[in-house]
């Protein structure tokens, strides 16, 4: 499963082993967040098409320079284990110089 909008890497390496590209769309009236019901309609959609292994994570997102929220990744982390999913995370680990900014990563 990987996120639209996405830079192309994740879609490209997918083609290259000729794999089945599960689509899911961020959130964009939420900040780019993910919604539970775009994971579980994407999910649906393809497992007649391949057995779902993985779900690719971008946080932050990039294009959309999103963060995700605490309550959204452990969202994640639930919908993962209930269809038993791995987790492939992609995550900068940078610093902010403002104390109102928290960054969550699991």
């Amino acid at each position: 499963m990987i996120p639209i909008p996405q830079y192309s890497l994740y879609s490209d390496t997918l083609s290259l082993y000729n794999a089945y590209s599960m689509e899911y769309y961020l959130d964009e009236d939420n900040y780019w967040q993910l919604n539970q019901n775009e994971l579980q309609r994407s999910f649906d959609q393809a497992k007649d098409q391949c057995i779902p292994r993985a779900i690719v994570i971008i946080n932050p997102g990039n294009p959309t320079g999103q963060i995700l929220s605490k309550e959204n990744i452990e969202m994640i982390i639930k919908f993962g284990k209930t269809i038993i999913l791995r987790r492939f995370e992609n995550q900068i680990i940078y610093f902010s110089l403002s104390k109102s900014f928290i960054y969550h990563s699991r």
